[in-house]
């Protein structure tokens, strides 16, 4: 918007841009879903739950934050493959990163609605339904982010359905819903 006076702030348009995009390629689509099921026409609700249009994403990266168990995740938006039932990358899909310290703007980053009221390790009943601090629970076992791996790099990409949502300051987030496994080595 450089040049131009605008009542929405670059970084507002930063987050815009992927929505409207996928709302442009996907028009015909959206429209059959709408029209179809008169409850998805709250497609971009404000916030409230997991409802609407959504768009499929590999998670292929994480960032913990600080000393919680949550993440944020970064990804892919994939589709499936007509003949094979396979998901592979969308050529020009939408793009995520967890921890983007590169791009400016950076790029978005996605939430599991599940961890939402995780705490740190070892404070009790997790979002998994997981008591983190029972007698019972490993030794030397610790909540995993989706997808597992280590430094960051899943093991395995794993294909969530996320959403657009708005925040209570109108800002876009984006959203999924997956449960988190508990893993590690017996002590």
């Amino acid at each position: 918007m450089a040049g131009r006076k605008s009542f929405i702030s670059e970084q507002t348009w930063s987050q815009v841009r992927p929505i409207l995009r996928f709302v442009r390629d996907n028009k015909a689509r959206l429209m059959r879903v709408l029209a179809s099921d008169a409850s998805q026409s709250r497609a971009w609700d404000e916030g409230s739950g997991t409802g609407g249009v959504g768009v499929r994403i590999w998670i292929t990266e994480w960032f913990q934050i600080s000393g919680v168990n949550r993440w944020r995740y970064g990804g892919e938006e994939i589709w499936l493959t007509s003949g094979t039932d396979t998901y592979v990358a969308k050529p020009g899909g939408l793009k995520f990163a967890a921890n983007d310290t590169i791009n400016n703007p950076p790029l978005p980053y996605l939430l599991n609605v599940r961890e939402g009221s995780n705490g740190a390790q070892g404070s009790g009943w997790q979002g998994n339904s997981v008591n983190d601090s029972g007698q019972d629970y490993p030794p030397g076992f610790a909540m995993q982010p989706i997808g597992g791996g280590s430094g960051g790099v899943v093991g395995i990409k794993v294909p969530v359905t996320a959403f657009a949502k708005m925040d209570s300051l109108g800002i876009v987030r984006w959203e999924f819903e997956a449960t988190n496994s508990d893993d590690g080595t017996c002590t």
